[in-house]
């Protein structure tokens, strides 16, 4: 019963299901790579934000004559630095980006989870089945469409989410024909579908 359920699976069907695979999952890489970038960025800027002060501060507080002058001056440096990068990551909003990539890269794995649950399952559902799961992912994705599109995700950002998508699901690139052997972050090549970043991507 279940070969013959399988074997009623449209082409189509089939097609629609791996490139949904493909679709979430390279969202999902893209929003987890944000979501990395940013987090490190507003923990420099906190970790910058308590160490300069404190050791200036305990310096002084030591009364080192030799060496207070020269770290007052180097510490009121960094202290500027920091307060820089403070107002970039309020101006340029890193932590509304970071809860919206979060938001977005927990969504896509569920929708990605379930669609890797329909292709466990295909074998034991009926045609109309397995098309009515397909197309309920599909809707759910397509209403993450705007919100993902409001994240203007670069070129780059695209080829690192399908790389990363043809690595973990041990898929061919339509474009070279080649299924990556290696990590997303380490792999560069002329393929500007699946391998090509610039050089400090």
């Amino acid at each position: 019963m279940m070969d013959t359920a399988a074997e009623n699976h449209s082409e189509a069907d089939l097609l629609l299901l791996k490139d949904l695979l493909i679709r979430t999952y390279s969202s999902h890489a893209v929003f987890a790579r944000r979501v990395n970038v940013y987090t490190q960025r507003l923990r420099i800027v906190s970790f910058a934000g308590f160490l300069v002060p404190a050791t200036v501060g305990s310096l002084i507080l030591a009364d080192k004559q030799w060496a207070t002058s020269l770290l007052v001056t180097v510490g009121s440096i960094f202290l500027v630095v920091q307060f820089a990068f403070s107002l970039w990551a309020v101006f340029a909003k890193w932590d509304d980006k970071l809860s919206r990539a979060l938001s977005l890269q927990i969504q896509q794995l569920r929708i990605f989870k379930e669609a890797e649950n329909i292709k466990a399952l295909s074998k034991s559902l009926s045609p109309e089945e397995l098309r009515a799961r397909i197309n309920m992912c599909r809707d759910l994705e397509s209403g993450l469409a705007q919100e993902e599109h409001s994240q203007e995700v670069s070129d780059y950002e695209k080829v690192y989410g399908f790389r990363s998508a043809l690595y973990h699901l041990r898929s061919e690139c339509p474009i070279c024909k080649k299924i990556p052997s290696d990590s997303p972050r380490r792999m560069k090549g002329e393929c500007k579908a699946c391998s090509f970043f610039p050089l400090f991507f």
